[in-house]
């Protein structure tokens, strides 16, 4: 708690006791988790003036909210991780791209630059809730149901086709070998893609 939400942990730990509390100030406001659970009763009068159940619950249920809420940070810092590790990984794979296209292993460099396309493809569909029926989806697949449900325009759809009609120009044995340059649009068209789509 105190790591995920310090901002809320005083607040939380108010819930269950206040460290520093006159004892003849407890009323509503004041009574905690501690109170109820130690048997503490206020009376005025020979008459209960807390409900201590409903003290008890109001109190027990704030620190349920504010626990559910870390677990939304959670979400969101395991999110944060795992972007910052998908990007490393993405500029290495690139990276190495980039050597073998220097070193004119085209098909090579097309098939590595294909690869994380596609990765980049399947998370933006994750990101959009969008799921994929195939067990084991293309770029096509990604492109065509990243269209239907509006999240490319039709410029951005024919652009990542291209882009898969190259690698698999570079993984599969076709009628002719890829050029420098249609790799090199591959890994342009790649670097671009996964810096501006989410």
């Amino acid at each position: 708690m105190k790591q995920l939400l310090p901002d809320r942990f005083q607040e939380f730990q108010d819930q269950y006791r206040f460290e520093k509390r006159p004892v003849k100030g407890i009323d509503f406001t004041t009574y905690t988790i501690y109170d109820y659970l130690m048997g503490i009763h206020v009376k005025r009068g020979g008459v209960d003036v807390i409900d201590t159940y409903i003290s008890f619950s109001t109190r027990f249920s704030h620190q349920l909210d504010i626990f559910r809420s870390t677990l939304d940070r959670i979400d969101s810092r395991l999110t944060d991780i795992e972007g910052i590790l998908q990007s490393e990984l993405f500029d290495h794979e690139l990276e190495a791209a980039d050597d073998l296209l220097k070193k004119n292993h085209l098909r090579a460099a097309g098939a590595l630059a294909g690869v994380s396309l596609e990765i980049h493809l399947n998370h933006v569909c994750a990101n959009h809730g969008i799921k994929i029926s195939k067990k084991s989806p293309t770029i096509s697949d990604f492109t065509e149901k990243l269209k239907a449900e509006g999240v490319f325009d039709i410029p951005t759809w024919r652009h990542i086709l291209h882009l898969g009609d190259i690698r698999n120009l570079c993984v599969h044995n076709k009628d002719r070998e890829p050029t420098f340059d249609e790799v090199s649009d591959l890994l342009s068209g790649t670097k671009k893609f996964i810096a501006t789509t989410f």
